[in-house]
């Protein structure tokens, strides 16, 4: 529908799931002034509702993480597309109890594991994320 940058969401309907990153952003974070651009921000309580109106036409794009939107757009087929630019980025991580000292080191082995046999840039690149962005961190 036109969409082709961040710029071009100006005067849209964009959807976004309650309560994540993405709605936070827009809502009262780095990405409000984008959000004031919006005809409006549709809040709903889950990203399968918001493709459902995507698919609908009720809105006109979706701020979604990327990860969700490869497998939707995976999914729904070659009538949506995810634009190059984002409205943030994020780190995930994995905690554990501090008495789960052989859990972590497990769980971080099966992870470097990962990343020596190349699965891990696989991945990454399958669903579009940086595949620079590794970083590890223990306590």
């Amino acid at each position: 529908n036109g969409i082709a940058s961040l710029d071009d969401l100006a005067g849209k309907v964009v959807g976004v799931q309650q309560g994540t990153s993405a709605d936070l952003l827009l809502s009262e974070g780095d990405a409000v002034e984008l959000a004031a651009t919006f005809d409006s921000l549709e809040r709903f309580t889950d990203y399968n509702t918001c493709f459902t109106e995507l698919m609908a036409g009720s809105i006109d794009a979706i701020a979604i993480d990327i990860g969700v939107a490869a497998a939707k757009i995976a999914t729904y087929g070659d009538e949506y597309i995810m634009l190059d630019e984002s409205i943030a980025s994020e780190q995930y991580g994995i905690c554990f109890r501090k008495d789960d000292a052989d859990m972590c080191a497990a769980v971080e082995g099966a992870f470097m594991e990962l990343v020596a046999d190349g699965t891990y840039v696989s991945l990454a690149e399958k669903y579009g994320l940086d595949v620079s962005a590794l970083c590890l961190l223990s306590d």
